[in-house]
């Protein structure tokens, strides 16, 4: 008999899983600039809860919008 594992690319990531995802995928790639629609994408999320996860990063000064881009807040400081 084969088992076989859940798709794990459907199942909803937690805010706070998020978040950690988006953290260290910016680290990785500090130039990284997305708008909301191609971070939904890239993330496989719904709109509203990466909207959430980039605003929270925002807020705190990891991530800044420019225009509708979010980008790394700074490429000096280290997080």
């Amino acid at each position: 008999m084969i088992t076989t594992l859940p798709n794990l690319h459907f199942l909803p990531l937690r805010s706070a899983d998020l978040v950690m995802l988006i953290r260290s995928e910016y680290r990785e790639m500090p130039g990284l600039a997305v708008t909301l629609a191609q971070a939904a994408r890239l993330w496989n999320v719904d709109r509203r809860q990466c909207l959430d996860a980039l605003e929270a990063l925002a807020d705190e000064g990891f991530l800044r919008r420019s225009r509708e881009m979010y980008i790394y807040g700074d490429t000096c400081r280290r997080h």
